[in-house]
């Protein structure tokens, strides 16, 4: 085996561990008002511990193959991650006392991690395209799943969540719901179009996969697959992905109509109009973020020390539940507006017209797809997350810029 294969291997494994991160295997109170248990727990710690010794894998691996110097054409693939966690990080130390400047600065270390493996990983490849990225986001998403459902066998308590008198939701404290629902629906629309398998292993992979996002009881992952669903389907123009559409929708009515539980979580019609509450928190943001408008209130610990509760529930948000308010409150107008930036290039990386037929028919509906899951909760602007992380590594691999 060749030194640059062995390397591009090596990277790659870097990257999947780097993406997996720590999965949680404490079940904090997550109303966050009950029990606390401090920054310093097994989980954090274990957090802490394997990003620290990825830093040091990769600091060495810099050191080694690159001989301290940096190629500057391929950090232009990660300048602009780069740049948008160095302007979020410079904005907070203005407003956040010492301790929360190293607990959000942590929070940007590990993202840094993650851009300079993909550094590493663009230079062993001599390029980064969307290709390999497709199927990288494929393993990882796949290895996710493996693990929830493994873990699901030996510790259910630590992945569902919920009870008889609401719904269980997979997921639990192991891996987010929402998280879990969205990546197993973009990875459903993946089957649909992006793959050398027959049409009937590809269609019980995403019967399978439609059965995981309602087991996640993430609605919003679901409305999305749904959105992204159709879009594509009509974009691709292909008799038998109709036929597929309609077989799934009779599947969802019929399912629907016998279990109309599922989408209230035993509450009432108030719960989806609000957006799970949302748009009531949303609006006590707005009020917060005028007071500070131009640096907001810092990365990561500034939303969380506002400690805002949402009512019904008597829930404390640890964060905006939606990536541009998170954004604007992180980092006022500045950090704002370099997020819809962004997103504007994730658009123009998704909806290019570089992109090969089945590229873009894929790469589109998964646009759709993050869209509604930024609506829903904090991506880039927050901590890193495989979900984040793909925004991320679609607009890098999309550049086709060596």
């Amino acid at each position: 085996m060749s030194l640059s294969i062995q390397y591009i291997k090596f990277f790659r494994f870097l990257l999947f561990i780097c993406l997996f991160g720590m999965p949680g295997i404490l079940q904090f109170d997550r109303s966050g008002i009950t029990q606390d248990y401090g920054l310093f727990n097994i989980q954090s710690i274990s957090r802490i511990i394997i990003y620290l010794s990825i830093f040091v894998i990769v600091f060495w691996s810099f050191i080694y193959k690159e001989s301290y110097k940096l190629n500057l054409k391929a950090f232009e693939k990660i300048k602009i991650p780069f740049l948008y966690y160095c302007v979020i990080f410079f904005t907070s130390i203005f407003v956040l006392s010492s301790k929360d400047i190293i607990l959000s600065a942590y929070f940007i270390f590990e993202w840094l991690i993650l851009l300079f493996i993909i550094y590493l990983y663009h230079n062993a490849l001599d390029g980064l395209d969307i290709n390999t990225a497709i199927q990288d986001i494929k393993i990882i998403i796949w290895l996710k799943i493996f693990t929830t459902l493994f873990v699901l066998i030996v510790a259910p308590k630590l992945v569902l969540m919920g009870d008889s008198k609401t719904v269980y939701r997979i997921g639990g404290y192991f891996i987010n719901p929402n998280h879990l629902g969205f990546l197993s629906s973009m990875l459903a629309l993946y089957y649909m179009f992006y793959n050398n398998k027959t049409k009937i292993y590809s269609f019980f992979v995403v019967l399978f996969l439609t059965l995981l996002i309602i087991i996640t009881n993430s609605r919003g992952a679901l409305f999305s697959f749904i959105l992204a669903f159709t879009y594509t389907l009509i974009y691709s123009k292909n008799i038998k992905n109709y036929l597929i559409m309609i077989l799934l929708s009779f599947f969802m009515i019929t399912f629907f109509y016998f279990n109309i539980d599922y989408i209230y979580r035993g509450l009432d019609i108030s719960n989806i109009i609000s957006l799970s509450e949302r748009i009531p928190l949303w609006y006590n943001y707005y009020l917060e973020f005028i007071k500070s408008p131009i640096i907001g209130y810092g990365y990561i610990a500034g939303i969380k020390n506002m400690s805002l509760i949402i009512s019904k529930s008597h829930w404390i948000a640890p964060h905006a539940h939606n990536d541009l308010i998170q954004a604007f409150l992180s980092g006022g107008i500045i950090v704002g507006f370099y997020s819809l930036f962004i997103y504007y290039l994730f658009f123009k990386s998704c909806f290019g017209q570089n992109q090969n037929n089945v590229n873009s028919i894929l790469l589109r509906g998964w646009f759709i797809q993050i869209i509604c899951a930024s609506i829903l909760m904090p991506l880039i602007s927050y901590k890193l997350s495989l979900l984040s992380s793909i925004v991320w590594i679609i607009i890098i691999a999309s550049n086709r810029r060596r």
